[in-house]
């Protein structure tokens, strides 16, 4: 399957920056991006937005694109999203798709959006059933991401080919599914199917993962219950540029390696010295509220040190154009805390101490 050749996409795409603010336009819907929901813009970005996935809020509120779009014809319809879309932005483009051209959405859509919304909040497999939609998906993504790389695509073309295979994905998964089917399993990979070079490659990642653990730091740190009622110690791991296409899928679920034997429930990755995420398991009773602070101090008094403050528009909720994301939207329940869309003048040592103190207080 070729998805930069194969496609049955009826309108167009656009690829914006994570976090763009939009407003309503004619011809055009914004999907996972925008921060707004309403007419036209279809998010869960945004401050006091429903606990819902771009894909569930679709579900919830379809007249936003119907009603928006009725006297555009398809042929002039945009759909946008974000850069490198993930699962939750291509689906959403299969769905809306399937909205406009089939007047309604796919077989199983509650099924499928539940599940988008499962992987959006970072919920991962911790069983044997490793072969999944989303490690499928992911797998598709840095396939098309290597052989884009070998034909001299632009990245355009890369994102578009992601939203392709997706169709193609979604398409064989609702053709293997039943109203008891769970997508958190292999059910619908368990005869032959057009995904094989995605599954060879997630069989063979956690070899990689085993060598990413090589080069991390295992820590334990103190953090509060989200109840309020206490604090407890979690297995923590810190990491600089994983080659694991899965990693947090592995740590989160390795039980052998961390040093409390209840998998890494804390994460901290450097993604090149230019994102920086750290995570807690959403399942788990914990979350990181305030860390995101402390490094939006952090990046205040050094960017003023070096005179590169940033100017603009403050970010909706925040007081800043362009905010360390704490994880306040509630989807994530303050579990996630992530880079600037812009970037950061922190460092990864720097990083490191404030999460290192941030743990600290809590003692």
């Amino acid at each position: 399957m070729d998805c930069f050749e194969n496609s049955n996409i009826s309108f167009n795409l656009a690829f914006i920056a994570y976090g763009s603010v939009a407003q309503p336009q004619m011809g055009k819907v914004f999907l996972d991006v925008g921060n707004q929901l309403c007419p036209g813009i279809i998010d869960h970005h945004q401050p006091g937005a429903e606990k819902e996935c771009t894909v569930s809020l679709l579900l919830r509120y379809p007249h936003y694109v119907l009603d928006h779009l009725r006297d555009t014809p398809i042929s002039e319809v945009t759909l946008v999203t974000h850069i490198s879309p993930d699962l939750d932005a291509t689906t959403a483009v299969f769905f809306c798709h399937a909205l406009l051209t089939a007047g309604g959405f796919p077989l199983f859509a509650r099924s499928i959006a539940a599940y988008v919304r499962d992987i959006d909040m970072g919920i991962c497999f911790r069983r044997q059933d490793i072969v999944t939609v989303y490690s499928i998906f992911t797998a598709m993504c840095e396939l098309i991401r290597r052989h884009g790389e070998d034909r001299g695509l632009s990245a355009e073309q890369v994102y578009r080919a992601r939203v392709s295979c997706v169709f193609s994905l979604w398409e064989h998964v609702v053709s293997r599914m039943d109203d008891r089917t769970d997508l958190h399993s292999s059910a619908v990979f368990e005869s032959p199917h057009p995904f094989q070079d995605a599954e060879d490659m997630v069989r063979q990642d956690h070899a990689v993962y085993l060598e990413d653990l090589k080069k991390g730091k295992k820590a334990e740190f103190t953090i509060p219950l989200k109840s309020g009622s206490g604090l407890e110690r979690v297995d923590a791991l810190l990491i600089a540029d994983p080659e694991s296409l899965l990693f947090r899928s592995w740590a989160r679920g390795d039980s052998r390696h961390s040093p409390r034997g209840r998998g890494f429930t804390m994460l901290a990755v450097n993604f090149g010295n230019e994102r920086y995420v750290i995570s807690l398991d959403p399942q788990s009773p914990y979350y990181l509220k305030g860390l995101g602070d402390l490094l939006e101090e952090a990046e205040n008094r050094k960017r003023k040190r070096l005179c590169r403050e940033r100017v603009g528009e403050n970010r909706p909720g925040y007081d800043s154009p362009d905010p360390w994301y704490d994880g306040r939207n509630p989807l994530h329940n303050y579990t996630i805390v992530d880079t600037p869309r812009s970037g950061t003048v922190l460092t990864w040592e720097e990083i490191k101490e404030i999460i290192y103190r941030f743990s600290s207080e809590y003692r």
